[in-house]
Order: C-alpha cells, then sequence, then structure tokens
C-alpha cells in the first residue's frame, strides 16, 4: 500500500504538472478554450477504456461499462470537432445584442455586438462590456484630454498602453501638436479589430492609419522594461483589475517601470474602475500612485454603460493644472472637470487602504515617492 499510494501521487502530480503547462502554452492557443475542453474530457475517457479491460476482473459490471464508455468518446468526439459552432451558439445567446464579429485569441475572447434599432456597436472582452458606442466618447474624453492639457509642458511623445480599439487614439490626435504616439496592446487581434473592422474603425476615425500612430503588439510590462524612448504623456487604458493576472497591471512594480519611461516633466492617467460600484478598487489605485508620484489627482466621469467611472492622474513635478482643451469635445468641459475633482462620501472608501504591490511589503514606504528614472524597483 506504501509503494502503491507513493507511485500514485507522484504519477499523478507529474501528470498534474504536465497538464497545467500544456493548457496555456499549447492547447488553448491552439484548439481555443471550449475545443480544449471537450479534447482534455475525450483524452480522459481514452484512458478509462483500456483500463476498464485490464481491470475487468475486478469490475462488478464489466460488460455495460465499455458500452458507456463508447458513447462517452462518440459524445465528446463529435463535440470536439463542433465546438465551433457550440461557441457560435452560446455566444448568439449570451449577448442581447446581435454578434456582429467575434474571435478567440490567445489571450482573450473578444466580440463585438451591434442593434438592428439603432447603431451601438459594443466590445466585449471575455464576456465583460469594453466599450459602447453610445457612450464611449464619455470615457475617452475623460481619460485622455485632462492629461493631454495638462500644465506646465505641453507634450511632444505620447504611450498608450492599452487601448488597441483605437479610442484612446483618436482623442490624442485632436492635439495635432504631438508628433509621436506609440500604442502598445498584447493582443494583435484587438489592433486588427481597430485598424481592419469597419464598425470600429468609423467609431476611432481610422485613427491608427498616421505614421505618427506607432503599434506594438507585446507585452506592456515587457515593453516599458526593455524601451529607451522617454514620454511626456502615458494612458493607461488597461481592462478592469477583475482578477489576479490583470490586477498586478496596476501595482508598484509596473507603475515604477512606467516612471523609468516619463520625462521629468510627465504625466500618466489611468483608468481605475468605479468609485461607486468597486470603491476600495478604485482608491487602492490612487493610494499606489501616491507612493510613486508626488502629485496624484482624482476625478470622475459619467458613462451611461458603465455608471459612475473613477480615473487618476499623477504627475512627477507637482503644481499642474487643467490648460486649454481641444474644441469640439462633447462631454468634457473645464467647469465638468473642476466638479469631478468633488467626490461624495459614498464614493470614498470606508477605510485606509494599502498600496497594491505583487510582493509582500514589509512597510506602505518601500518605493519612495522621489523614484528616479533607473530601473529599480
Amino acid at each position: 500500500m506504501r509503494e502503491s499510494l507513493a507511485d500514485l501521487l507522484s504519477r499523478d502530480y507529474v501528470g498534474a504538472l504536465i497538464g497545467s503547462v500544456a493548457f496555456p502554452i499549447l492547447l488553448l492557443p491552439s484548439l481555443r478554450l471550449i475545443t480544449a475542453s471537450f479534447a482534455i474530457g475525450l483524452t480522459n475517457a481514452l484512458v478509462a477504456l483500456p483500463n476498464v479491460f485490464r481491470l475487468r476482473d475486478h469490475l462488478d459490471d464489466y460488460r455495460r461499462m465499455p458500452v458507456y464508455i463508447y458513447l462517452t468518446i462518440a459524445a465528446l468526439f463529435v463535440l470536439t470537432l463542433g465546438a465551433s459552432n457550440v461557441m457560435a451558439y452560446a455566444q448568439d445567446h449570451l449577448y442581447f445584442d446581435r454578434v456582429v464579429w467575434k474571435t478567440q485569441s490567445p489571450h482573450q475572447s473578444l466580440v463585438v455586438t451591434n442593434t438592428w434599432k439603432h447603431n451601438d456597436v459594443r466590445l466585449f472582452i471575455d464576456g465583460h462590456l469594453q466599450s459602447a458606442q453610445v457612450d464611449e466618447y464619455c470615457y475617452h474624453e475623460a481619460l485622455v484630454h485632462p492629461v493631454m492639457s495638462w500644465t506646465p509642458a505641453p507634450p511632444e511623445t505620447v504611450l498608450i498602453l492599452g487601448g488597441g480599439d483605437g479610442m484612446a487614439v483618436r482623442e490624442v490626435l485632436r492635439h495635432p501638436s504631438v508628433p509621436r504616439i506609440d500604442l502598445v496592446d498584447l493582443d494583435p487581434e484587438m489592433t486588427r479589430l481597430g485598424t481592419e473592422f469597419a464598425p470600429v474603425t468609423r467609431l476611432n476615425g481610422d485613427s491608427v492609419a498616421p505614421p505618427k500612430v506607432h503599434a506594438h503588439n507585446e507585452d506592456a510590462f515587457l515593453y516599458v522594461r526593455e524601451t529607451d524612448r522617454r514620454n511626456d504623456r502615458v494612458i493607461i487604458d488597461f481592462p478592469d483589475p477583475h482578477n489576479e493576472a490583470l490586477s498586478k497591471l496596476y501595482s508598484l512594480q509596473v507603475y515604477s517601470l512606467v516612471v523609468a519611461v516619463m520625462t521629468q516633466t510627465a504625466t500618466l492617467v489611468t483608468q481605475s474602475s468605479s468609485p461607486f460600484s468597486t470603491t476600495n478598487t478604485c482608491w487602492t489605485v490612487a493610494r499606489t500612485l501616491e507612493e510613486m508620484f508626488p502629485d496624484v489627482v482624482s476625478y470622475q466621469t459619467s458613462v451611461q454603460s458603465f455608471g459612475i467611472w473613477g480615473d487618476h492622474m499623477a504627475s512627477r513635478t507637482p503644481g499642474g493644472g487643467l490648460g486649454v482643451l481641444p474644441d469640439g469635445l462633447r462631454a468634457l468641459t473645464s467647469e465638468a472637470f473642476a466638479a469631478a475633482r468633488v467626490f461624495p462620501a459614498d464614493l470614498m472608501p470606508a477605510k485606509p487602504l494599502e498600496a497594491n504591490s505583487i510582493l509582500i511589503r514589509r512597510s506602505t514606504n518601500a518605493i519612495p515617492k522621489t523614484a528616479s528614472a533607473d530601473r529599480t524597483v
């Protein structure tokens, strides 16, 4: 029993290791999520079949078991071959509006829907609403123009982390004095959506096409760690930190790398989720930025599809203020921005929050506000 149990556990651990490595590296990129799930079930059924024959003398219902396994193998084989149809059926019934574009990249599921009654193009990432045509301008104007107009120094180089759909780039292009924009998005399918899919390119004004816009399909963490370019403005438009992998993008360690690619007079802005429905999340982002920057400005905006949304600006040089906004904005005004900086009591955290860190920190002052431009944490 001792030897058998040891052999069983060791093989189980080795199998679990192989499976945990193979799923994200091989199965998910090559087969996609639903097909990989059915294929794994099919593999288990195929493994069960020879074991039934081998252990037939010890089984009470030996004659029926192979029949059950054959039926299971047949069902899983059909489902594996037709997984794309199963996925399409599920997606068509998951979203309220009609699905007009979809893809499963190695990184995420992207779905675009539209309505029959009126144009309301909506982008979903992994089932979460990312933007809606009816009000995305409210979100993107509030995200981009305060930081682009922030004094004292006008921007010359702009770095956008995330935002592969091109909406944030569209707003940056309203500042024609900017000669270079670098757009970094991990997923090539996202930037392809923003450059090739007509309903989206109509929304973003084909913003990724100008030669001043340089798109990079790579991990934002690696990009800011390896680039030598310094930027006057950094716009962070990552998805909401609704899991551990995404929450790392809002950590001290990532912000320390972002500081290293900013000029001395630079300012960044990051979307920070909702101060109403995710209060602690929103203000934890602000608390984290306060450890890296001497000046942090928080403000809110109302977006119909999401409710109240929060943004935080952080500057390496304190004392800045809102400059002249570009003409033609649909929602943002100087007066609206001044009011947006005032948060009512129910949008504030109920208790002190700690900065977000990948590492366990012994104190809240592990990284000083006067972080230098080197790449150390």
